[in-house]
């Protein structure tokens, strides 16, 4: 459940629908072994979960948005207003440029 909710809240601070996929099945490598859990999801720009694939069965899930509308929303709250990309390129670029 934890993995679900941080990723819901990635979804609902930048106020962006995501999509989370996770294996399903068993993983045996040598004398280890890793049981995947499934239970991909998708969320709407609330962090919201909206769509889920169970533990278990191999599927696709699909979901649609309006991205005028979740841009509208986006504005609303004034997320990225304060961004400086023109600062970026000091944290990107490698110090002799």
């Amino acid at each position: 459940n934890h993995w679900q909710i941080v990723q819901q809240g990635h979804a609902a601070a930048n106020i962006v629908p995501i999509v989370v996929s996770n294996r399903i099945g068993k993983e045996i490598i040598g004398n280890s072994s890793i049981n995947f859990y499934g239970s991909s999801f998708i969320t709407n720009h609330k962090g919201e979960k909206i769509v889920e694939a169970d533990k278990s069965t191999q599927c696709m899930i699909t979901a649609t948005f309006d991205l005028d509308k979740i841009d509208t929303y986006r504005k609303f709250w004034g997320v990225f207003s304060d961004r400086r990309p023109e600062m970026y390129n000091s944290i990107v670029l490698p110090n002799n440029e």
